[in-house]
């Protein structure tokens, strides 16, 4: 048995086949909205960042703030960083409800997503379509952004600070040594892992009493005692 076939028939009846695949579809226009959301989050920190390092850059007074500089280009490393890895995690799962509804969909409304209908097209002609991935131009974006941080990072640290054993400055190799383990806790925690896992479900119960409670008993003898004081 062939594998797409394996994976339809693991769905009992075609009811829930059909739920699984309009279950997919919702999902991935919820991944597109949440990918273009979260692209417009970093690009404004990123922005602010850069811009941020600049203005100190050219300002009359930037060289009595090289820990300013440094710091600026740290977190401009750490976000774009955060940027490209959230740009790669979300095109996975957006690709993995595509698959899904690549599987499901023939018996419900055809070939629709396996199907590409164009004209020709020519890369050479700037006003013609082609099939450039939007996600992949956006990736290699946040990748370039990365790479600016990391440039102004080791510009701010060669242009301001120098080895020298009799005026030892920590913060530059402690900004650096942070950096590192920031970048370093995205790729080893980050990651999604399909490994099994023992839990505990615990099912609650809400117990609704005929009675009224004490309280309620009190809150209506009051109201009658305020009725007959005011007649």
């Amino acid at each position: 048995m062939k594998q797409n076939e394996y994976y339809t028939d693991s769905f009992k009846n075609d009811r829930i086949k059909n739920n699984a695949l309009l279950t997919a579809l919702d999902i991935r226009k919820f991944e597109i909205e949440l990918y273009w959301k979260r692209a417009t989050y970093f690009w404004t920190f990123t922005s602010a960042a850069l811009a941020g390092y600049l203005a100190i850059l050219t300002s009359k007074d930037a060289y009595n703030k090289p820990e300013t500089l440094l710091l600026i280009s740290s977190l401009g490393i750490i976000f774009s960083t955060a940027w490209h890895l959230v740009n790669r995690g979300s095109k996975y799962w957006q690709n993995n409800c595509e698959y899904h509804v690549q599987l499901l969909e023939d018996d419900w409304m055809g070939p629709f997503y396996k199907t590409i209908i164009e004209a020709k097209r020519n890369i050479a002609i700037p006003t013609r379509a082609y099939p450039f991935s939007v996600s992949k131009v956006n990736q290699l974006l946040s990748f370039y952004i990365v790479l600016i941080f990391v440039a102004l990072f080791l510009y701010t640290i060669i242009d301001n600070y120098t080895l020298n054993c009799e005026s030892f400055n920590w913060f530059p190799i402690t900004c650096t040594v942070l950096t590192v383990i920031a970048i370093s806790m995205f790729y080893i925690f980050c990651r999604y892992t399909d490994d099994n896992f023992t839990g505990r479900i615990r099912k609650l119960t809400i117990k609704i009493c005929d009675q009224p409670t004490q309280r309620n008993i009190s809150m209506n003898q009051d109201s009658a005692d305020t009725k007959t004081d005011n007649k």
